[in-house]
């Protein structure tokens, strides 16, 4: 991963980063250092190919946001075109929530500041077998999340990755991450987003990460889904 910041006032890029665990978590802890350390800095800014879909969910995930679409940008080796997708993390609130102790526990303030928004990509909740990890060494890397359990490593892939490696999996899920920095110690929230979902027939596979929780719907209730849970806003709990 290359990082590199301007000499620019107000801004810093990020350029060159590809996936992978270590990269990852300097990634994460660069934004930690902009947030906390560099008030002079209110952006950073990347730039990830359309195809790249766990790329562009994993920046979603950080807080990036999209701003257009450069089309045509990329020629592939095969002569077509691809576009390039710019994306953004602005400061803004940022700053507020970069100390995972920071979290909000407030059950009303979380609803009201849910903020939920679409992962891109399909995803797969697949465990691999050992003969299967063993052919593909850096399978956890292009993984959007792990957990090991007594059944062996889950993961959860792209769906095109799962079905390239003939991995065993149940559907077809989507992402939609709730942007507001809940504290883990937070009681309720994930059991009203499930219970609401639930009233309209959707399950909710919830992953907990330290600034975030991150619910996974059936790709066919996404849309569905996410206009549930934005009227969650205001509504008393």
């Amino acid at each position: 991963m290359l990082l590199a910041c301007t000499h620019r006032p107000y801004h810093c890029c990020a350029s060159s980063f590809s996936g992978g665990r270590n990269r990852t978590r300097a990634f994460e802890q660069f934004l930690s250092i902009v947030a906390s350390e560099r008030a002079h800095i209110s952006r950073v800014e990347l730039i990830a190919r359309e195809s790249n879909e766990r790329a562009l969910a994993f920046y979603e995930s950080l807080g990036f946001e999209r701003e257009g679409e450069m089309r045509g940008r990329i020629l592939n080796a095969d002569g077509s075109l691809e576009s390039d997708i710019p994306m953004a993390w602005q400061m803004r609130a940022k700053r507020e929530q970069v100390d995972v102790m920071n979290g909000i526990t407030d059950l009303q303030q979380l609803l009201n500041s849910l903020a939920p928004r679409v992962l891109s990509g399909e995803w797969a909740f697949c465990t691999p077998t050992p003969a299967q990890l063993d052919a593909t060494p850096r399978l956890a890397d292009e993984a959007l999340s792990t957990f090991r359990e007594s059944e062996g490593l889950s993961l959860l892939l792209p769906i095109e990755r799962a079905t390239e490696l003939e991995l065993s999996f149940d559907g077809s899920f989507t992402g939609i991450t709730l942007d507001v920095h809940s504290s883990l110690h937070a009681v309720g929230l994930t059991a009203v987003v499930a219970t609401r979902l639930g009233e309209y027939g959707i399950s909710a596979n919830v992953i907990a990460a330290a600034f975030h929780d991150h619910v996974f719907v059936q790709t066919a209730d996404a849309a569905r889904a996410l206009d549930i849970l934005n009227s969650l806003h205001g509504q008393p709990c």
